[in-house]
């Protein structure tokens, strides 16, 4: 197993402040805003984000009001991420999220 190293992400909860998730959402949307996970595993900046918003148990349909997006976009996102980390499902994802964060 691979331990993936995330650095300077910000861990959201539901009691988090809408403060705390406009730090992602105004993020560079350019790959020179995200490092470490960026680079080794190729996301994008935007896949970043859903992927600190879906670690901070966030459903889809709150990712996409929260970044003013598409449902289906936030899952095409997910469907990129999982790929680029090498899960086969969602599934697999989401029991790797609550493993590793307790969500």
């Amino acid at each position: 197993r691979e331990l993936l190293d995330l650095e300077n992400l910000l861990i959201l909860t539901e009691k988090s402040s809408l403060a705390d998730y406009s730090a992602i959402i105004s993020r560079p949307s350019t790959a020179e805003g995200c490092q470490g996970l960026c680079t080794r595993r190729k996301l994008t900046a935007r896949e970043l984000q859903v992927l600190e918003l879906i670690i901070a148990c966030n459903n889809s349909k709150r990712i996409a009001v929260l970044l003013d997006i598409d449902h289906k976009t936030v899952h095409s996102h997910k469907v990129h991420i999982m790929k680029k980390l090498g899960m086969n499902n969602s599934r697999i994802m989401n029991k790797s999220i609550v493993n590793m964060y307790q969500c």
